[in-house]
């Protein structure tokens, strides 16, 4: 069973986790419990969490995430939930995150942190898909994943076509979508001038670029600035992968949305 760690300075949210019994039936121990972020902190460097549940004032939940990023950059963080309800629904989503997150697939050894990459790129690439709809589940979601590309500001997006409309990379790209994907993402991603820079490859073959800045960071000073730097990033990786994996891209549409949020089923 996972453990579960609750850090909330509201009693009436103490109070919801002391009285619900639902925790065998989730999937989870019924979870240690801290009032303050000193207590939480204090608990983790004791007691192994598998997630931690916060609901905390805002200069609090800032100090909470320092020391999380600092000393637990893949803890998957859950919004708490006000209701017995809303606890029940993030313990869902949780719960589903931490089975991915454990699952055994192959031989392959990777460390958390590798882990929880991989998952922040498959839900951006099912966020472009359309499989996530809802701009709440979206943000629990980012949560959760402990993406580091903030949700309240814009963000760039930009779609690479080829030569033809359809067949063209699977005519040049024998390993499949995933190694696809994995190969752009060596090319084109990055951190640049305090934006994220991430790259989706969809199963009809489109491609996407998604630049958007990052919490803490203070990013380009206009959307026509952001728009300009991901421009020239993305034309000198479109070179790299015509001079390493000979194939030809270009951009084929671009936009700066409000929000990555904005980002579900994109059609660009």
């Amino acid at each position: 069973m996972y453990k579960l760690l609750l850090i909330t300075d509201r009693t009436e949210i103490l109070q919801i986790y002391a009285n619900l019994d639902i925790w065998a039936e989730m999937g989870f121990r019924t979870p240690r419990m801290a009032a303050s972020v000193d207590e939480g902190l204090d608990i983790l460097s004791r007691h192994f969490a598998d997630a931690v549940a916060i609901e905390l004032s805002e200069p609090e939940r800032d100090r909470l995430y320092d020391a999380l990023n600092a000393q637990y950059p893949a803890l998957p963080v859950m919004t708490a939930g006000e209701t017995p309800d809303e606890v029940t629904r993030n313990l869902k989503e949780l719960r589903h995150l931490l089975n991915q997150l454990n699952a055994d697939y192959s031989n392959d050894r990777y460390d958390p942190a590798e882990k929880m990459q991989l998952r922040r790129h498959a839900f951006f690439r099912k966020l472009l898909e359309g499989s996530f709809t809802d701009e709440g589940q979206i943000r629990r979601e980012l949560r959760l994943l402990r993406s580091r590309m903030d949700p309240d500001r814009p963000c760039v997006v930009m779609r690479m076509e080829t030569p033809t409309e359809s067949g063209y990379l699977a005519e040049h790209w024998q390993y499949g979508q995933d190694r696809l994907e994995v190969a752009m993402r060596n090319i084109f991603g990055a951190e640049l001038e305090g934006m994220r820079i991430l790259v989706s490859a969809l199963e009809d073959e489109r491609l996407y670029l998604v630049a958007c800045p990052m919490k803490g960071c203070a990013g380009p000073s206009s959307d026509a600035s952001m728009t300009r730097l991901v421009h020239e990033h993305t034309q000198e990786s479109i070179d790299h992968v015509k001079e390493y994996l000979g194939m030809d891209l270009r951009i084929g549409a671009e936009a700066v949305l409000p929000s990555i949020v904005q980002l579900a089923g994109l059609q660009l």
